[in-house]
């Protein structure tokens, strides 16, 4: 026989359930990898050319070409290792985290600039008749 339905919303539907592999992450994480590798990046660079200045006289000195490269290398480093985690972050469906890799990189160029600006300030306030 026929039983009345006793759904009052036949059409509505559960919301389907998020995917194991969605958006994982938040910008704040991505703010904190981003400073943290740009300082763990720094760091092993530095690291790298205090050891090649140990062995400077064994490889030419400080203008041979290996110890100009390796320096070359250290001073991009940071910007390299940010900038493949954001490829690498964005490749796997994260970009909470690369927006927050790119908030960090906005935060340090904007720490550069009120360095300078103080710098500067320092500068021109020390009587050195800088205009």
């Amino acid at each position: 026989m026929n039983t009345p339905d006793n759904n009052p919303y036949p059409d509505s539907s559960p919301s389907p359930a998020k995917s194991a592999d969605g958006d994982k992450g938040t910008v704040l994480a991505g703010f904190f990898i981003g400073w943290g590798l740009v300082i763990g990046s720094s760091m092993l660079g530095g690291f790298l050319v205090s050891i090649l200045a140990g062995f400077s006289n064994l490889i030419g000195g400080y203008n041979s070409l290996l110890f100009q490269g390796v320096s070359g290398v250290s001073f991009t480093l940071p910007l390299v290792t940010v900038i493949v985690a954001m490829v690498w972050f964005g490749n796997k469906g994260k970009s909470k985290i690369v927006k927050g890799i790119a908030a960090a990189i906005a935060s340090m160029i904007a720490l550069v600039l009120l360095l300078v600006a103080a710098c500067f300030g320092i500068f021109a306030m020390s009587g050195s008749g800088f205009h």
